[in-house]
């Protein structure tokens, strides 16, 4: 089973490389947003193989909940919101109000006090509600910050391919086809990372568990593919060389 978030960790840290080199070719902030992101779900599913492979420690189930349940999807809405808003203050903004809550979710996560038996006997995805002891802030964060962020990426993503669609007249119309068709993907491997994560949440068993592996690996290259998918294709000119792909547009990665 731990075969699973490690090639969604494989994958993820591809996705952040990639996105990584356009932000320095382009400094466009939504990639630098999606960026940090990504890495921080590598290293939440890095912790998630290591712990199902060899067991958890305390220090596994923090990088895995904090990277992973808490403060990741607030910052791939945060690159939503950079992309779609015309006012870059609402961005920042924006930006800054998910820099203080992670800071104040990861300060919540150093201090939660984790039962070191239960997670011990742990043969799979250990669930917040048993080994988080005491106050339940840190469930609660968790809560509040990924329903929250994950409306902002799904709608998103939804509203900028159902605008895209729309400009069927446009010159580069099958370009635009292409960022809708990415942007739908995004929304669907987001919405598969969200429902396996409430799946654990439900349930202990092996099947839950399984599922929730898988639903690391499907979920992640679907996001990764479509932003494959919003990648311009180079076009070719009559001589065979390489011309100037079509001029960007809102809701293009």
């Amino acid at each position: 089973m731990w075969i699973f978030p490690l090639g969604a960790a494989l994958v993820s840290a591809t996705f952040a490389f990639l996105l990584g080199r356009q932000w320095i070719a382009r400094h466009r902030t939504h990639t630098l947003a999606w960026t940090v992101a990504l890495t921080m779900f590598m290293v939440a599913t890095l912790a998630t193989a290591q712990g199902v492979r060899l067991g958890w420690t305390p220090g596994l189930f923090r990088a895995y909940y904090l990277f992973g349940a808490m403060i990741n999807v607030p910052f791939l809405a945060v690159g939503t919101v950079y992309l779609l808003s015309k006012r870059r203050w609402v961005g920042h903004g924006f930006a800054a109000l998910v820099l203080v809550a992670a800071v104040y979710g990861a300060a919540a996560m150093a201090r939660a006090h984790l039962d070191a038996a239960v997670l011990d006997g742990v043969r799979g995805i250990p669930e917040a509600r048993f080994v988080i002891t005491g106050t339940a802030l840190t469930r609660t964060l968790s809560r509040y910050y990924s329903y929250t962020s994950f409306a902002i990426v799904v709608l998103g993503a939804l509203w900028s391919a159902l605008r895209l669609r729309r400009q069927r007249a446009a010159p580069n119309a099958a370009h635009l086809r292409r960022l809708a068709t990415g942007n739908l993907l995004i929304a669907a491997g987001t919405f598969v990372v969200a429902a396996a994560s409430i799946a654990v949440r439900l349930g202990r068993s092996s099947e839950v568990a399984m599922l929730f592996s898988v639903g690391l690996l499907a979920g992640v290259s679907l996001m990764f593919a479509g932003f494959l998918r919003t990648r311009p294709k180079p076009l070719l000119a009559a001589t065979g060389r390489p011309v100037p792909a079509p001029a960007p547009v809102r809701g293009e990665t």
